[in-house]
Formats: structure tokens, C-alpha cells, sequence
């Protein structure tokens, strides 16, 4: 159909590079004018090449769960004539399409650096007034080496919640194994849904029909062989019990989890707040104006900080999984006055400008740095005692640059918040 169109059609996935990489490798202007572009993460766009009106542009969502197209639905919405043109050409009916189309608008996608999370209409569209306060809501987690299950009531009563570590497992390879991890996945995740079911009292098929009002299991970012344990399993819940499925965005999740209300204070945190997520496998700063509606200022490029708290673990021979709070414990006997300088302050002499007095984090130059540091200050040392105070020192002194470099970051983020006009009065650290 693209020869049909008479244009050529390129494809851009922008996800893996730094802002303004891409508009160095292609000429967009003469892309969006001539041919047809088709961009992932179009968000990671400078804002001064896009617009509000300019290019003439269609997005694509999917919403829903199912191999193959099974169960999901496209979304379609164009912006500029030029668009409405190309969409109007398009026979979808010739295609070999399971996926329903259907014409619709997306909101709240902004073209900004950073990617916001984007919630389309339609998607989890479960309001509080379809719920009374007994309402209960059970949740999956499986998105990498923990098997998690929980049951919460609309009033932010947590009724059940456990997490069953994998830690052991992967004990001995150094690092999460995605198989393995999904084989345990598995075998825990229905036992651990029939424990909580029954730990409330929710014993029989008609009892659960009764008051579990939904099952909501994260989708995404994660493991995907860890994923699908979970997402398959909610979905047999769903159609067993005929109860809505909702699919949780996992850093969404992290964000919004600090307004389940909290009973002791009587309230739970209200719009608009910045949140510094910080986890093992990602770290970035969004501020949130309402659900669906946040705008991330930064990030990290490379490693997150959990993960680069564990690759350090094992530079200093730590097995346990996670490696970060070992690593605390060592450098609570360490003394780093001799060799913090030895660390570099990520991105302090970054010759890209953006990045040294942006908002974006870097910990794979520090963590690279560090092994440096152990192979000249540790691994020369003969000494067993001296040895094991040397690793102490080396882990103080990295655990002191690392979250140096997250709060300075964190500071320049609540002032560019502040400074755009944002009545922000809360700072939410989740992960």
C-alpha cells in the first residue's frame, strides 16, 4: 500500500537514543514533508522540530492483551489534512487484520524531551464511583524475580499482600535468568492467588464473584517471559469470574501507588507531585499533574541505579541477589576520604551541554570507574583484613557518588517544576 501512496516509508525507533541524536542522522523536515515516517517514541523528538500542528501526523495505539492480535484493539486518530488524506486511501479491510479498528483520539501525548507515559481513552477506564468501599481488587506482579499478590479494598485497605523472592535461585549465575525466573513464576503465582483468596475469606466461586470487583496484573516494562505468567494468568481470572482485566504500566504503578489512601493519615497524596522512581531497573523523574498526565524531565541513558548497585556487588564478589543492600551494609564500615576522588561526579565534565546541567542521570561511566578502582586499590592488596576494609571503602565511596548524582539531578528537576509555574508541594521518592 505504500507504493500505492507514491512516498517512501521509513521506520525510526528513537528509544535507545540520546535527545537530538536523530535529528543529527536524518533530514526530518524534508521526511515529514515528502514520504512517510513511521516513528516509535516519537516523544523523544526535539520539541522545536514538532509541534501541536506540524507534521501532519497519525498516531497508532493498541490497547488489550492477546497473541497475535487476539483481543486487542487499534487506535487510530490523524492530525493535519495530509494525514486524514493517507488514512482515507487506506482500505483496512483488505488487509489480513484480526485487530479491530477503531477511530479514536489519544490523549495526553505531548511531544517533550523524555517519553511520557501515555494512557489512551479508553484504557483502564475504571472509575471510583463503579466501586463501594468492600470493593476489592486483586493485584499480580511478575515482572521480573518476584512473585507477587495482593487483594486491596477501594478505601486502600491492603487485605493481603505477599512476595515470594527468587533471590536463591538466581543466587549462583550473578544476575536474574529470565527462564528460570518465569519456571518459578509458574509454580508459585496460582498457589500464591489461592492462599490470598482464601486468607480473605474469598473460598467459593460465588464469594469471589461477589467482591472482587477486578484483577489487575502489570504488562509491561518488565521480563517478558515473566510478564506473560502473569498476564495469562489474570486473564483466565477474569474469564473464570467475569471480572474486568486491567493491564498496570509498571512505572505507573511506582508512581501512583503513594496515593492509595492512607487510613492512619486519612488522606492520600494529592496532584500535582514530582516523583523520583528509583528501582532496579529504572530510574527517572516525572512530575504528575493527574492520572494520565505526567511529564518526565529526566532519566537514566544507561544503567539504572538499582542495577548499577548490583553490578557493583558483584566487582566486589557479593552473590546475593539483590547485590545494593550488601553493598549498604559494607559501606557503613568503609571510609572514603582517601578515595572519592578517585570517582568521577557523572556527567560533571560532559562535553554535551544538555546533559551536564540537564536532568538526566549516568551511572555506567561510575560503575565503570569503580571497577577500575577494585582492580588497583582492592585486588592488589594481600592482606585479608586490609582486603575487606579496602572493599568497604570502595563501596561507601561509590554509594556516596551515586546518590550524590541522584539528588543533585533531583534538585535541578523540582526547580525547572517549580520554576514553570507548578504549585508542586510534594517530592515522592518510589520504586
Amino acid at each position: 500500500q505504500a507504493n500505492r501512496l507514491g512516498c517512501e516509508v521509513t521506520h525510526i525507533d528513537l528509544y535507545r537514543l540520546q535527545e537530538g541524536r536523530a535529528e543529527s542522522l536524518l533530514d526530518f523536515p524534508e521526511l515529514f514533508n515528502q514520504h512517510l515516517s513511521i516513528i516509535e517514541w516519537p516523544s523523544r523528538l526535539v520539541k522545536d522540530l514538532v509541534n501541536d500542528t506540524y507534521p501532519s501526523r497519525i498516531y497508532l495505539q493498541f490497547q488489550g492483551q492477546g497473541p497475535q492480535g487476539q483481543g486487542r484493539e487499534l487506535l487510530i486518530s490523524s492530525h493535519g489534512d495530509r494525514a486524514q488524506a493517507i488514512l482515507e486511501k487506506i482500505n483496512f479491510n483488505e488487509t489480513e487484520n484480526t485487530i479491530p479498528v477503531v477511530n479514536n483520539s489519544i490523549e495526553n501525548v505531548e511531544f517533550r524531551p523524555g517519553a511520557p507515559l501515555v494512557r489512551p481513552k479508553g484504557v483502564n477506564s475504571y472509575e471510583s464511583k463503579d466501586l463501594d468501599s468492600s470493593s476489592i481488587i486483586l493485584g499480580i506482579e511478575t515482572s521480573c524475580d518476584d512473585t507477587a499478590v495482593s487483594l486491596v479494598q477501594k478505601d486502600g485497605k491492603i487485605l493481603f499482600d505477599e512476595i515470594l523472592s527468587q533471590g536463591e535461585i538466581h543466587k549462583e549465575w550473578g544476575g536474574v535468568v529470565p527462564k528460570l525466573a518465569q519456571e518459578a513464576h509458574s509454580i508459585r503465582l496460582l498457589q500464591l492467588i489461592e492462599h490470598s483468596l482464601k486468607s480473605c475469606g474469598l473460598n467459593t466461586t460465588q464469594k469471589i464473584r461477589e467482591k472482587l470487583s477486578g484483577v489487575a496484573v502489570t504488562i509491561g516494562p518488565g521480563l517478558a517471559l515473566c510478564l506473560q505468567v502473569g498476564v495469562e494468568q489474570a486473564m483466565k481470572i477474569s474469564q473464570k469470574y467475569q471480572i474486568p482485566f486491567l493491564g498496570i504500566h509498571h512505572i505507573e504503578a511506582h508512581l501512583l501507588v503513594s496515593r492509595l489512601p492512607d487510613s492512619s493519615l486519612g488522606k492520600y497524596v494529592d496532584f500535582p507531585f514530582v516523583s523520583a522512581i528509583v528501582s532496579g531497573g529504572h530510574t527517572l523523574f516525572v512530575h504528575a499533574t493527574a492520572i494520565g498526565k505526567y511529564h518526565i524531565y529526566g532519566g537514566s541513558f544507561d544503567d539504572a541505579l538499582g542495577e548499577a548497585f548490583d553490578k557493583v556487588a558483584r566487582l566486589l564478589g557479593i552473590k546475593s541477589i539483590p547485590g545494593g543492600p550488601e553493598v549498604e551494609k559494607l559501606s557503613l564500615r568503609g571510609n572514603s576520604s582517601e578515595i572519592l576522588r578517585s570517582l568521577p561526579r557523572p556527567l560533571h565534565r560532559s562535553k554535551n551541554e544538555l546533559l551536564r546541567h540537564g536532568c538526566d542521570l549516568s551511572f555506567a561511566g561510575l560503575k565503570n570507574a569503580v571497577r577500575l578502582l577494585i582492580q588497583r586499590y582492592v585486588d592488589t592488596e594481600t592482606d585479608p583484613k586490609v582486603k575487606d576494609q579496602k572493599k568497604c571503602d570502595v563501596a561507601k565511596a561509590f554509594s556516596e557518588r551515586a546518590v550524590e548524582h541522584l539528588c543533585q539531578r533531583t534538585e535541578r528537576v523540582l526547580n525547572k517544576v517549580i520554576s514553570s509555574g507548578s504549585n508542586v508541594t510534594t517530592l515522592i521518592l518510589a520504586g
